[in-house]
């Protein structure tokens, strides 16, 4: 299931003509836990899970456990349990052994998307909108879909004011549960601007003119239509004493608010698992 993505729903029973609509809740003590440890000790490399539960109103200890199961960038995996050593794949029918072409195919694509991702960090590097520093070190992070969907971004607002959903994934980002520290530039709620390939706003200091961004003004998002998004941050380092040093709270601050932003996006749409 890691090859392509997929759910699996614990506590639904079938009914007479073997369709799954039959509420049928299991004890939930424990089994969380053993469901991460089979998927560890069963498989080589393990891959991602996430694990929900949902507890019946009745009864606390009963409810369901939703089970999903993002598509792997680093697919195969092989099922080592039982000293099986082989890949296996989904099929109409349940698990098949994959064959010879079905496992090269997926290591090209293991292959493919670490390439894709390294092309496209060296994209964003040089067209960053500020020019190398000898007084500045740089933040560039990237969030990416490993399936590609370009329609992402337009399902993601259901239809509402794509600004809106902007101004409400910014001001989550921004809330304390995030993380609760003080830092400039930050996330603010400021304008969108439609663009080619999607939406950008100046969280910082916007440009007037043809006048020099200041880099320590400078902090801007990008988030085209396929879900992929850009941040950059000219004040990451500064030059005090002679030598470049790191601001550790805005390189983490700004990093936890991006991928907070960037999940509540992807679980509007669904999706979990993000490059």
């Amino acid at each position: 299931m890691a090859n392509d993505g997929g759910v699996i729903i614990y506590g639904i029973g079938e009914d007479a003509d073997k369709r799954p609509v039959v509420l049928n809740p299991i004890e939930l003590a424990g089994v969380p836990e053993r469901i991460s440890a089979i998927v560890r000790s069963s498989i080589a490399e393990p891959p991602t899970i996430n694990i929900t539960t949902i507890r019946t109103k009745k009864d606390q200890s009963k409810g369901y456990l939703v089970v999903s199961v993002p598509a792997s960038p680093r697919a195969p995996h092989m099922v080592i349990v039982g000293k099986d050593y082989r890949y296996y794949g989904r099929s109409a029918t349940g698990n098949t052994p994959l064959t010879e072409g079905e496992v090269s195919r997926l290591y090209e694509r293991r292959k493919r998307w670490e390439h894709d991702f390294d092309e496209l960090l060296d994209q964003v590097i040089n067209h960053a909108p500020l020019q190398p520093s000898n007084e500045h070190g740089f933040l560039h992070l990237i969030a990416k879909p490993l399936i590609y969907d370009d329609g992402l971004l337009d399902r993601a607002s259901q239809d509402s004011d794509i600004r809106i959903l902007f101004r409400e994934l910014v001001r989550n980002a921004r809330s304390k549960d995030v993380l609760d520290v003080q830092f400039s530039p930050d996330f603010q709620e400021h304008s969108w601007r439609r663009k080619t390939d999607g939406w950008g706003s100046y969280m910082g200091w916007a440009p007037e003119g043809n006048s020099q961004r200041d880099p320590e003004d400078v902090l801007d998002v990008d988030i085209n239509f396929d879900g992929t998004a850009y941040l950059f941050c000219g004040r990451a380092a500064e030059r005090m004493e002679g030598g470049l040093f790191i601001i550790e709270v805005i390189v983490a601050g700004l990093t936890a608010r991006f991928l907070s932003m960037m999940g509540i996006l992807y679980i509007a749409f669904g999706l979990s698992e993000i490059e």
